[in-house]
Protein backbone atom coordinates (compact mmCIF):
# COMPACT_ATOMS: atom_id res chain seq x y z
CA UNK A 1 0.00 0.00 0.00
CA UNK A 2 1.55 3.28 -1.13
CA UNK A 3 2.09 6.25 1.11
CA UNK A 4 -0.82 8.68 1.28
CA UNK A 5 -0.78 11.82 -0.84
CA UNK A 6 0.26 14.89 1.15
CA UNK A 7 -2.61 17.19 1.96
CA UNK A 8 -3.03 20.44 0.06
CA UNK A 9 -2.14 22.33 3.23
CA UNK A 10 1.16 20.41 3.58
CA UNK A 11 1.95 20.94 -0.11
CA UNK A 12 1.27 24.64 0.30
CA UNK A 13 3.49 24.83 3.39
CA UNK A 14 6.28 22.96 1.60
CA UNK A 15 6.00 25.29 -1.39
CA UNK A 16 6.06 28.32 0.92
CA UNK A 17 9.19 26.98 2.62
CA UNK A 18 10.89 26.52 -0.77
CA UNK A 19 10.01 30.07 -1.80
CA UNK A 20 11.28 31.45 1.52
CA UNK A 21 14.54 29.50 1.17
CA UNK A 22 14.99 30.85 -2.35
CA UNK A 23 14.38 34.41 -1.18
CA UNK A 24 16.89 33.91 1.62
CA UNK A 25 19.55 32.68 -0.81
CA UNK A 26 18.87 35.60 -3.13
CA UNK A 27 19.08 38.09 -0.26
CA UNK A 28 22.37 36.56 0.90
CA UNK A 29 23.85 36.88 -2.58
CA UNK A 30 22.61 40.44 -2.93
CA UNK A 31 24.15 41.30 0.43
CA UNK A 32 27.52 39.81 -0.61
CA UNK A 33 27.43 41.72 -3.90
CA UNK A 34 26.65 45.01 -2.18
CA UNK A 35 29.45 44.37 0.33
CA UNK A 36 31.86 43.80 -2.57
CA UNK A 37 30.61 46.93 -4.34
CA UNK A 38 31.00 49.02 -1.18
CA UNK A 39 34.51 47.73 -0.38
CA UNK A 40 35.75 48.26 -3.94
CA UNK A 41 34.36 51.47 -5.45
CA UNK A 42 35.87 50.57 -8.82
CA UNK A 43 33.81 47.40 -9.09
CA UNK A 44 30.56 47.67 -11.01
CA UNK A 45 28.58 44.90 -12.67
CA UNK A 46 28.63 45.51 -16.43
CA UNK A 47 25.35 47.02 -17.57
CA UNK A 48 25.13 44.55 -20.46
CA UNK A 49 24.37 41.82 -17.92
CA UNK A 50 21.34 43.69 -16.51
CA UNK A 51 18.03 42.06 -17.39
CA UNK A 52 16.10 45.28 -17.92
CA UNK A 53 13.57 46.59 -17.02
CA UNK A 54 13.59 44.63 -13.74
CA UNK A 55 17.23 45.35 -12.95
CA UNK A 56 18.35 41.80 -12.12
CA UNK A 57 21.68 40.21 -13.04
CA UNK A 58 22.58 36.49 -13.17
CA UNK A 59 25.08 35.54 -10.48
CA UNK A 60 26.85 32.29 -9.56
CA UNK A 61 29.02 32.41 -6.47
CA UNK A 62 32.05 30.09 -6.05
CA UNK A 63 31.10 26.56 -5.05
CA UNK A 64 27.59 26.73 -6.51
CA UNK A 65 26.43 24.48 -9.35
CA UNK A 66 23.94 26.99 -10.66
CA UNK A 67 23.36 30.65 -10.30
CA UNK A 68 20.31 32.81 -9.69
CA UNK A 69 19.07 36.30 -10.34
CA UNK A 70 19.75 39.08 -7.84
CA UNK A 71 19.03 42.79 -7.91
CA UNK A 72 21.96 44.61 -9.42
CA UNK A 73 23.69 46.71 -6.73
CA UNK A 74 24.35 49.42 -9.31
CA UNK A 75 20.61 50.01 -9.41
CA UNK A 76 20.80 51.39 -5.88
CA UNK A 77 22.92 54.28 -7.15
CA UNK A 78 20.75 56.83 -8.94
CA UNK A 79 23.83 58.71 -10.19
CA UNK A 80 25.06 55.87 -12.40
CA UNK A 81 22.01 53.78 -13.26
CA UNK A 82 19.16 54.83 -15.52
CA UNK A 83 16.84 52.30 -13.90
CA UNK A 84 17.57 53.82 -10.50
CA UNK A 85 16.82 57.29 -11.87
CA UNK A 86 13.53 56.02 -13.23
CA UNK A 87 12.71 54.34 -9.91
CA UNK A 88 13.48 57.58 -8.09
CA UNK A 89 11.23 59.57 -10.42
CA UNK A 90 8.42 57.03 -10.06
CA UNK A 91 8.76 57.15 -6.27
CA UNK A 92 8.53 60.97 -6.27
CA UNK A 93 5.44 60.88 -8.48
CA UNK A 94 3.74 58.21 -6.36
CA UNK A 95 4.51 60.17 -3.18
CA UNK A 96 3.07 63.33 -4.71
CA UNK A 97 -0.12 61.49 -5.68
CA UNK A 98 -0.45 60.04 -2.16
CA UNK A 99 -0.06 63.46 -0.56
CA UNK A 100 -2.59 65.07 -2.92
CA UNK A 101 -5.07 62.24 -2.35
CA UNK A 102 -4.71 62.81 1.41
CA UNK A 103 -5.50 66.52 0.97
CA UNK A 104 -2.04 68.14 1.13
CA UNK A 105 -1.74 70.73 -1.64
CA UNK A 106 1.38 70.59 -3.88
CA UNK A 107 2.58 73.95 -2.55
CA UNK A 108 3.50 72.23 0.72
CA UNK A 109 5.10 69.06 -0.65
CA UNK A 110 8.58 70.54 -0.28
CA UNK A 111 8.02 71.98 3.20
CA UNK A 112 11.09 72.24 5.43
CA UNK A 113 11.73 73.23 9.03
CA UNK A 114 13.07 76.56 7.77
CA UNK A 115 9.46 77.46 6.99
CA UNK A 116 8.51 77.04 10.65
CA UNK A 117 9.02 79.79 13.22
CA UNK A 118 12.45 79.25 14.80
CA UNK A 119 10.97 79.54 18.31
CA UNK A 120 9.10 76.23 17.94
CA UNK A 121 11.32 74.23 15.57
CA UNK A 122 12.74 72.08 18.34
CA UNK A 123 9.25 71.13 19.51
CA UNK A 124 8.09 70.28 15.99
CA UNK A 125 11.26 68.28 15.37
CA UNK A 126 10.75 66.32 18.59
CA UNK A 127 7.16 65.49 17.62
CA UNK A 128 8.24 64.33 14.15
CA UNK A 129 11.04 62.14 15.51
CA UNK A 130 8.64 60.31 17.84
CA UNK A 131 5.61 60.31 15.54
CA UNK A 132 5.18 56.53 15.79
CA UNK A 133 4.90 56.74 19.56
CA UNK A 134 2.64 59.82 19.53
CA UNK A 135 0.20 58.30 17.04
CA UNK A 136 0.07 55.04 19.03
CA UNK A 137 -0.88 57.03 22.14
CA UNK A 138 -3.38 59.25 20.29
CA UNK A 139 -1.35 62.42 20.86
CA UNK A 140 -1.64 65.25 18.34
CA UNK A 141 -0.58 68.89 18.24
CA UNK A 142 -2.37 72.14 19.00
CA UNK A 143 -0.62 74.97 17.14
CA UNK A 144 -1.74 78.47 18.08
CA UNK A 145 -0.47 81.58 16.33
CA UNK A 146 -1.17 84.53 14.09
CA UNK A 147 -1.60 84.08 10.34
CA UNK A 148 1.62 83.58 8.42
CA UNK A 149 3.64 82.15 11.32
CA UNK A 150 4.24 78.73 9.72
CA UNK A 151 1.43 76.65 11.25
CA UNK A 152 0.42 75.09 7.93
CA UNK A 153 4.06 74.35 7.15
CA UNK A 154 4.36 72.49 10.46
CA UNK A 155 1.25 70.42 9.69
CA UNK A 156 2.68 69.66 6.23
CA UNK A 157 5.87 68.33 7.84
CA UNK A 158 3.75 66.02 10.02
CA UNK A 159 1.89 64.85 6.91
CA UNK A 160 5.10 64.04 5.03
CA UNK A 161 6.60 62.24 8.02
CA UNK A 162 3.40 60.21 8.37
CA UNK A 163 3.65 59.30 4.69
CA UNK A 164 7.28 58.21 5.09
CA UNK A 165 6.32 56.00 8.05
CA UNK A 166 3.34 54.52 6.23
CA UNK A 167 0.65 56.02 8.49
CA UNK A 168 -2.71 56.90 7.00
CA UNK A 169 -3.64 60.56 7.37
CA UNK A 170 -5.97 63.24 6.07
CA UNK A 171 -5.14 66.95 5.70
CA UNK A 172 -8.24 69.17 5.78
CA UNK A 173 -9.09 72.85 5.77
CA UNK A 174 -11.72 74.27 8.08
CA UNK A 175 -13.85 75.78 5.31
CA UNK A 176 -14.27 72.36 3.64
CA UNK A 177 -15.13 70.63 6.91
CA UNK A 178 -17.65 73.27 7.98
CA UNK A 179 -19.26 73.21 4.54
CA UNK A 180 -19.75 69.44 4.79
CA UNK A 181 -21.23 69.82 8.27
CA UNK A 182 -23.80 72.28 6.97
CA UNK A 183 -24.80 70.27 3.89
CA UNK A 184 -25.61 66.99 5.65
CA UNK A 185 -26.14 65.14 2.35
CA UNK A 186 -24.93 61.52 1.90
CA UNK A 187 -21.64 62.63 0.33
CA UNK A 188 -20.97 65.03 3.22
CA UNK A 189 -21.81 62.36 5.80
CA UNK A 190 -19.40 59.94 4.13
CA UNK A 191 -16.69 62.63 4.17
CA UNK A 192 -17.22 63.35 7.87
CA UNK A 193 -17.25 59.65 8.72
CA UNK A 194 -13.88 59.40 6.98
CA UNK A 195 -12.54 62.19 9.19
CA UNK A 196 -13.60 60.25 12.27
CA UNK A 197 -11.84 57.12 11.10
CA UNK A 198 -8.62 58.43 9.55
CA UNK A 199 -5.63 57.33 11.68
CA UNK A 200 -4.19 60.87 11.78
CA UNK A 201 -6.21 64.04 11.15
CA UNK A 202 -4.43 67.28 10.28
CA UNK A 203 -6.88 70.19 10.62
CA UNK A 204 -5.78 73.60 9.33
CA UNK A 205 -7.47 76.96 10.08
CA UNK A 206 -9.43 75.38 12.93
CA UNK A 207 -11.91 77.77 14.58
CA UNK A 208 -11.83 80.12 11.61
CA UNK A 209 -14.99 82.25 11.17
CA UNK A 210 -17.05 79.74 9.17
CA UNK A 211 -18.70 78.22 12.21
CA UNK A 212 -22.22 78.30 13.61
CA UNK A 213 -23.82 76.70 16.64
CA UNK A 214 -24.51 73.63 14.52
CA UNK A 215 -20.95 73.19 13.26
CA UNK A 216 -19.45 73.77 16.70
CA UNK A 217 -21.59 70.91 18.01
CA UNK A 218 -20.49 68.75 15.10
CA UNK A 219 -16.86 69.63 15.81
CA UNK A 220 -17.28 68.53 19.41
CA UNK A 221 -18.76 65.22 18.23
CA UNK A 222 -15.91 64.70 15.73
CA UNK A 223 -13.21 65.36 18.33
CA UNK A 224 -14.97 63.29 20.98
CA UNK A 225 -15.18 60.33 18.61
CA UNK A 226 -11.49 60.61 17.75
CA UNK A 227 -10.59 60.96 21.42
CA UNK A 228 -12.51 57.83 22.32
CA UNK A 229 -10.85 55.94 19.46
CA UNK A 230 -7.34 57.15 20.42
CA UNK A 231 -6.85 58.69 17.00
CA UNK A 232 -4.55 61.73 17.09
CA UNK A 233 -5.58 65.12 15.70
CA UNK A 234 -3.13 67.90 14.85
CA UNK A 235 -4.75 71.33 14.76
CA UNK A 236 -3.60 74.78 13.66
CA UNK A 237 -5.66 77.82 14.60
CA UNK A 238 -5.43 81.61 14.32
CA UNK A 239 -7.45 82.05 17.51
CA UNK A 240 -5.37 83.19 20.44
CA UNK A 241 -4.89 80.90 23.40
CA UNK A 242 -6.85 83.34 25.56
CA UNK A 243 -9.87 83.24 23.23
CA UNK A 244 -9.77 79.46 23.06
CA UNK A 245 -9.74 79.28 26.83
CA UNK A 246 -12.33 81.96 27.58
CA UNK A 247 -14.88 82.01 24.73
CA UNK A 248 -17.85 79.92 25.79
CA UNK A 249 -18.31 78.22 22.42
CA UNK A 250 -14.66 77.10 22.27
CA UNK A 251 -13.82 76.41 25.94
CA UNK A 252 -15.16 72.82 25.94
CA UNK A 253 -13.43 72.02 22.66
CA UNK A 254 -10.15 73.49 23.91
CA UNK A 255 -10.38 71.39 27.07
CA UNK A 256 -10.76 68.23 24.98
CA UNK A 257 -7.87 69.23 22.69
CA UNK A 258 -5.62 69.90 25.67
CA UNK A 259 -6.08 66.35 26.89
CA UNK A 260 -5.11 64.85 23.54
CA UNK A 261 -2.19 67.07 22.54
CA UNK A 262 1.56 66.95 22.93
CA UNK A 263 3.34 68.28 24.98
CA UNK A 264 0.83 66.97 27.54
CA UNK A 265 -1.84 69.52 28.30
CA UNK A 266 -0.16 72.32 26.35
CA UNK A 267 -0.64 74.20 23.12
CA UNK A 268 2.43 75.14 21.09
CA UNK A 269 2.14 78.91 20.88
CA UNK A 270 3.96 80.43 17.89
CA UNK A 271 5.04 84.01 18.66
CA UNK A 272 5.22 87.00 16.34
CA UNK A 273 3.31 88.10 13.29
CA UNK A 274 3.20 87.01 9.67
CA UNK A 275 6.50 85.99 8.06
CA UNK A 276 5.10 85.76 4.54
CA UNK A 277 7.10 87.59 1.93
CA UNK A 278 10.14 87.88 4.17
CA UNK A 279 13.43 86.42 3.03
Amino acid sequence: MGSPEPSSEKRFMAHTADVAAGLHRRLKKSTELVAQWTSDPQWRPPCETCLKPRGYIPVRLPGEDKGSLVECPRRRDATTCGLALRDEGDARWERQMRLIAAGLLPRYHEATLEGVNSAVRDQITSYLEDLDEHTARGKGLLLVGDKGTGKTMALALVAMQADRLGHGFCFVYAADVYSAMRRRDPEAREYLTGLRRTPLLLFDEFASPFTSDMTIGDLEALLEHRHGSRRPTCIATNLSLKRLQKMEEWARIYDRLREDCWPPGKAIVIPGGSQRGQS
